[in-house]
């Protein structure tokens, strides 16, 4: 069992992978930008490849975009080595997302000790993005930050002393100048650190202060005033407080398409060591950083088509971390096993799949249905065609079951189909009905309607004439007995 749930998540990261990579790949050389943000990169960044401020006053009817220099200076080499292209900063955001998937699922394996679960986070990651992010393959600076927070984080993480603690700094200072949101990121490290280890605390705090407030002013001074408009005063604008939206991040996707990953970061708090110490406890202050970012995107009046990437990239990583946590715990007691745990993990992971399955978009789910229906709708479907396909080819002739025949003007004959006819004879004469009392006289003027449908009609069918041209001898016999019983009837009466 636990060598096919391995094969199982191996095969689902693997699908979740390639999906992502080739719906985006198939817009990577779409002319025109996916969304806004894209334009404005481009601009910058061929800003930036000339030598002059990526930052201008906008021209007269445009606002200028919300965006750091950190992802138009990535995107400004490729600018001057080929020239301004949209595909540019896409590649930039695809291999920065390849990065963090790679990040995400080497720091998984070093943590847990198992391939399966590293690469299943990579997938999780990748699956969200592909159901829960559009346009697919659309620039987007959360991309590079995602990146580079993850990298700082795993160099807290794995370094010790001042040293490691100065690098992470300034990893973690790039991914602000690329996105203000990595100050959640950057609040989540200093707190980790202040319950673990106050003078790497210190000296993160006092680094992060000079590079990301020194830089900050340095751009300021040398970018002019629409450095600090496009930075602060853009992002701050576009907050609109909304208690509903709130509830629908924390119901549809925290609690809904990433509630398995939830449950069990949550479940972690009930271990006897909290789940924020220790050397792993800095991925749950990741997570909550990351849902504090989430929380803050959901108030943002136009997101972009990266706001969600960050906490899907954090809880793909924390989510796994958590939930293997508890079951090395749950192993430990009397009559448990650590084979057990470990398939309850992988289970769980399967289970996240499952549940982000969901959020495939109407029209898949439906493109079978739909296939089925138009099929079914473009069939014949006459009656008589669906009961017998001897009749498909008369089946407009034919009355359907339960119809009424159209009336038939007066004097005109009623053609009646043979029984059991397989398919229509040749046109054959059809003799004159015998008639009672004299015969009628010949005319050479034209046949009438009634003869002309008789002429026409099958040789299996036949003809009843009108009531005043027609007698039955059984009908004219019956007449005169009730004429002669009522004769009988009128003498008794008078004797």
């Amino acid at each position: 069992m636990i060598r096919s749930l391995n094969v199982l998540l191996l095969l689902a990261s693997v699908l979740a992978g390639v999906a992502f990579f080739f719906l985006a790949a198939r817009r990577l050389d779409e002319p025109r930008p996916l969304d806004p943000i894209e334009g404005a990169v481009l601009e910058q960044a061929q800003r930036i490849a000339h030598g002059v401020s990526p930052y201008a006053e906008p021209a007269e009817g445009t606002l200028p975009s919300s965006l750091m220099p950190g992802l138009p200076l990535a995107v400004a080499p490729l600018v001057q080595a080929f020239g301004p292209h949209v595909w540019e900063p896409r590649v930039v955001s695809l291999l920065a997302l390849l990065a963090a998937a790679v990040l995400v699922a080497v720091l998984l394996h070093a943590e847990t000790g198992s391939v399966t679960i590293g690469v299943a986070g990579a997938g999780l990651m990748f699956a969200g993005f592909t159901l829960l992010t559009t346009p697919h393959g659309a620039a987007c600076p959360e991309a590079l930050m995602l990146a580079l927070v993850l990298g700082g984080f795993a160099t807290l993480r794995f370094t010790r002393g001042i040293w490691g603690a100065l690098a992470g700094a300034v990893v973690l200072a790039c991914a602000y100048f690329t996105l203000e949101v990595a100050a959640w990121f950057i609040a989540g490290a200093l707190v980790y650190f202040l319950f673990e280890d106050r003078k790497r605390a210190a000296v993160l705090a006092l680094a992060l202060a000079l590079l990301c407030g020194g830089g900050f002013l340095l751009l300021s001074w040398r970018l002019g005033l629409w450095f600090n408009y496009s930075a602060w005063d853009l992002p701050l604008g576009s907050f609109a407080f909304d208690p509903w939206r709130v509830l629908g991040f924390m119901s549809e996707q925290l609690l809904g398409k990433l509630g398995v990953l939830t449950f069990g970061a949550l479940l972690s708090f009930a271990l006897p060591v909290r789940p924020w110490r220790g050397p792993t406890g800095i991925w749950m202050c990741a997570g909550l950083a990351a849902l504090g970012a989430g929380l803050l995107s959901s108030q943002i009046s136009r997101p972009g088509p990266g706001a969600l990437m960050p906490t899907l990239a954090a809880f793909a990583l924390l989510g796994p971390l958590s939930l293997q946590r508890v079951a090395r715990h749950l192993a430990t007691w009397p009559g448990s096993s650590r084979l057990g745990g470990t398939g309850i993990v992988l289970w769980a992971l399967v289970l996240q799949f499952v549940a982000l399955a969901s959020a495939l978009p109407p029209s898949l789910r439906t493109s079978h249905a739909g296939t089925i229906a138009a099929s079914s709708a473009a069939a014949p479907t006459h009656p008589a065609a669906q009961s017998s396909p001897a009749l498909a080819a008369v089946a407009p002739n034919v009355a359907a079951p339960g119809a009424t025949a159209p009336p038939t003007a007066p004097g005109a004959a009623v053609p009646t189909a043979a029984p059991n006819a397989a398919a229509p004879a040749p046109a054959a004469p059809v003799a004159a009905p015998k008639t009672v009392g004299p015969a009628p006289a010949p005319s050479a003027a034209a046949p009438s309607p009634a003869t002309a449908s008789h002429s026409a009609a099958p040789a299996a069918a036949s003809s009843v004439a009108a009531p005043s041209q027609v007698v039955k001898p059984a009908a004219a016999s019956a007449t005169k007995t009730a004429t002669s019983r009522h004769r009988v009837a009128a003498k008794t009466v008078r004797r």
